[in-house]
C-alpha cells in the first residue's frame, strides 16, 4: 500500500490480460527503431531548413538574423504578457550565450579572426531545431512564403511553421529517449 496525495493506492503486480513481458520488450524495440529512423529523416530536414533560411536571409545581409528590419516586427518587438522581452530578444540573448560558451573550432576561429557577430551561414550551425522553428516563424511573410514554396506549400507558410514546430517536438522526444510510438 502506498499513499499518494493523501489517498491510499494499492500497487498490484498484475498486468492487463493478454499482455506479456515479451510484448513490452517488442514495443520498446519497435519504438527505439522508429526513433532511429525519425532522427535520420529529421537530420536531413533540419539541414535543408538551415540552408533555406540561410539563403533567404543571407540575400539581405550576412547579419540579417540580428537586424530587426529584415524580420517580422511582431516577432522583434512584441512582448507577451508575463514576459520582459520579446521572443526575438530572448533568442538572440540565448544565441549570444551559446557563441560565448561554444567549444566549436569554427566558432573559436571566427572569434579570434573577426570582431563581428557570426554571419547567418555560421550562426545557423549553432541553432537547435527549436531555434530554427522560432526564427522561421519570425521571418517576414514574403520570406516564409519563399521557403514554404520550396516544399510545395504554395503560399501556405503557416503550414510549414506548424510542421517545423511539430518536427522539433518529435526530434526532442527522439533525442531525449521519450516514447514516440503511441
Amino acid at each position: 500500500m502506498m499513499v499518494k496525495g493523501g489517498t491510499a493506492v494499492e500497487i498490484l503486480d498484475d498486468f492487463r490480460e493478454g499482455s506479456t513481458f515479451q510484448s513490452l520488450v517488442e514495443l520498446y524495440v519497435y519504438d527505439k527503431r522508429l526513433k532511429i529512423l525519425m532522427l535520420d529523416v529529421l537530420e536531413r530536414i533540419e539541414i535543408a531548413l538551415r540552408a533555406n533560411i540561410t539563403l533567404q536571409l543571407g540575400q539581405y545581409s550576412p547579419w540579417a538574423y540580428r537586424e530587426g528590419d529584415f524580420l517580422n516586427q511582431g516577432f522583434v518587438n512584441k512582448i507577451h504578457p508575463g514576459k520582459t522581452e520579446s521572443v526575438y530578444t530572448t533568442l538572440i540573448d540565448r544565441f549570444d550565450s551559446m557563441v560565448v560558451n561554444s567549444k566549436s573550432e569554427s566558432v573559436e576561429h571566427f572569434r579570434n579572426k573577426y570582431s563581428s557577430h557570426l554571419p547567418i551561414w555560421a550562426a545557423v550551425e549553432l541553432w537547435d531545431f527549436g531555434m530554427l522553428s522560432k526564427f522561421y516563424s519570425g521571418l517576414k511573410y514574403k520570406d516564409q512564403i519563399a521557403i514554404a514554396n520550396i516544399y510545395g506549400l504554395q503560399k501556405k507558410p503557416e503550414v510549414l511553421a506548424s510542421w517545423i514546430r511539430t518536427l522539433a517536438d518529435v526530434r526532442n522526444i527522439c533525442a531525449h529517449h521519450g516514447r514516440l510510438w503511441n
